[in-house]
C-alpha cells in the first residue's frame, strides 16, 4: 500500500498531528481515502478497531465519558427538534474531507443523501460539525479546528465538557476560523444554517450541568 502524495499546494506541515511530536511529519505512512476504504472493504479494519482517519493517519479515537455520551445525545435530539424538514442530522458517523474521514459526534448536513450506500457527507453539504470533548479536548480544538477551518466547514461548534463551554467557531478563510466565541451555560447560542439565524439555543441545553 503506497503512501499518499499531498496535494503540491498544501505544505506538508498542514498535515502535521501536532506542533510538538517527536515524529517527523514525513515519517508517518499516510493513506488516502480510497485505501482507508479498501482497509474496510477487505475486513482489515473492523467496528472493533475504533479508528478513524485524519489527514491521512489512522487515529484511535478517544474513550467516550457518561458526560460525553448525554451531550452528544441532548445536541443531536436539540438539531432533530429544529429540523424544518431538509436537513439530515447524523451522530458519531464518517464524513469526507480533503484528506480524511473524521467521526465527528454530531454533523447537520443539507443535500445529503443518507441512503447513498457509496457517499458520506461533503463539506459543502455540512452546516454544522460539532465535537464533543472531554479527554479529546486538545485534538478537537487544535488537530480537527485546523483540518474543518481548511475544509471550509462553515460552523464548528466544540462542547467543552472540560470548562463546561460552548466553542463557537465560524467563517473559514484560507484555513483559519475569523470568528470564534466562547459561551457559558448561562448564555446562548445563535444556530446558523447557511448564512441564516435558524434558533437560539440555551448552551445549558446542550452542555450538562455535571460536565
Amino acid at each position: 500500500m503506497s503512501a499518499l502524495l499531498l496535494p503540491p499546494s498544501i505544505p506538508n506541515e498542514t498535515f502535521a498531528p501536532s506542533v510538538d511530536s517527536p515524529v517527523a511529519d514525513s515519517e508517518f505512512l499516510r493513506l488516502s481515502i480510497d485505501e482507508y476504504h479498501q482497509m474496510i472493504r477487505q475486513g482489515i479494519l473492523t467496528t472493533d478497531h475504533k479508528v478513524e482517519l485524519l489527514d491521512g493517519l489512522l487515529v484511535k479515537k478517544m474513550p467516550k465519558s457518561r458526560a460525553h455520551i448525554i451531550a452528544t445525545s441532548r445536541i443531536r435530539r436539540t438539531f432533530e427538534r429544529l429540523n424544518p424538514g431538509n436537513w439530515v442530522v447524523i451522530s458519531q458517523e464518517p464524513v469526507t474531507l480533503d484528506i480524511g474521514e473524521p467521526e465527528p459526534d454530531v454533523v447537520v448536513t443539507i443535500g445529503y443523501n443518507e441512503d447513498d450506500p457509496d457517499s458520506n457527507p461533503r463539506p459543502e453539504q455540512i452546516a454544522v460539525l460539532v465535537e464533543v470533548s472531554d479527554s479529546s479536548l486538545r485534538r478537537d480544538k487544535n488537530w480537527k479546528l485546523r483540518m474543518y477551518a481548511r475544509n471550509g466547514i462553515a460552523n464548528y461548534w466544540i462542547a467543552n465538557l472540560v470548562d463546561g463551554v460552548l466553542e463557537v467557531y465560524a467563517n473559514p478563510i484560507n484555513g483559519e476560523y475569523l470568528n470564534a466565541s466562547v459561551l457559558t451555560r448561562s448564555e446562548n447560542v445563535e444556530l446558523v444554517i447557511a448564512g441564516t439565524a435558524i434558533a437560539t439555543i440555551p448552551v445549558a441545553d446542550l452542555i450538562p450541568d455535571a460536565a
